[in-house]
């Protein structure tokens, strides 16, 4: 193949679910075309022809937090010719609405939806780093029912003192309960035997005190001052 007969791209559109590439020589003979958008990679791709590739990402466009070019790939056993396109693509997150006024159970299990273009993509090719959160939990992608234009999660089950001794939401898995105790006042004792605090021997009373956890566990704790007065 000589240098005149290599794929190169020109320019790149978009719309909700497709990148179609414009160039030359996209019919080169034994290649397999491939295509790339924000890290992501193409569910399809089509030749339609030796200046047009089209691109498909069956649950939308990924979006980018800054504009990004496409790359094409053409490859063939261990060669492979990319075709980058000199100009960019913009497409960034544009949230046009999300689940409202929903109620559910502490065992979670509703649905939430939220509007974006081309977020499905990201959640699903990256769900580590990218994924919808409720009250701090990850809420689990339901692919099938999500779509280029919608995402739509699981609530997970909240857990907080109430569900846990109610409903068995979670159950403690790491007991972080010091190994050891210190403190500068003779009854430091009294912040860590699992009851409300009572009147220190003063009325205004400051105590420094602390804890050694258990191997591989770290925990800090701050000074704390504490004003009782007595009823009588």
């Amino acid at each position: 193949m000589t240098a005149s007969t290599f794929p190169a791209s020109s320019s790149s559109s978009k719309t909700s679910t497709t990148i179609v590439f414009t160039g030359t020589n996209y019919d080169i003979s034994g290649y397999t075309a491939t295509a790339i958008f924000g890290g992501i990679a193409a569910d399809s791709i089509v030749v339609d022809s030796a200046s047009q590739v089209t691109a498909t990402f069956t649950k939308g466009v990924p979006v980018v937090s800054a504009d990004t070019a496409p790359v094409l790939t053409f490859t063939n056993g261990a060669l492979e010719y990319y075709s980058a396109t000199s100009s960019n693509l913009a497409n960034t997150i544009s949230v046009t609405a999300s689940t409202s006024g929903l109620t559910c159970s502490f065992a979670g299990g509703c649905t939430y939806e939220v509007t974006a273009e081309g977020l499905t993509s990201v959640l699903q090719n990256n769900g580590t780093s990218n994924y919808i959160s409720v009250c701090d939990e990850k809420c689990d992608l339901q692919l099938t029912d999500s779509s280029s234009s919608v995402a739509k999660c699981k609530l997970p089950g909240l857990s907080t003192i109430y569900s846990n001794t109610n409903f068995n939401i979670s159950e403690e898995s790491d007991n972080l309960k010091a190994t050891s105790y210190f403190g500068t006042s003779n009854d430091y004792l009294l912040a860590f035997d699992d009851k409300l605090p009572v009147t220190p021997a003063s009325s205004s009373s400051t105590c420094n005190l602390g804890m050694v956890f258990k191997e591989g566990h770290v925990g800090v704790l701050t000074q704390v001052k504490y004003f009782i007065n007595e009823i009588t």
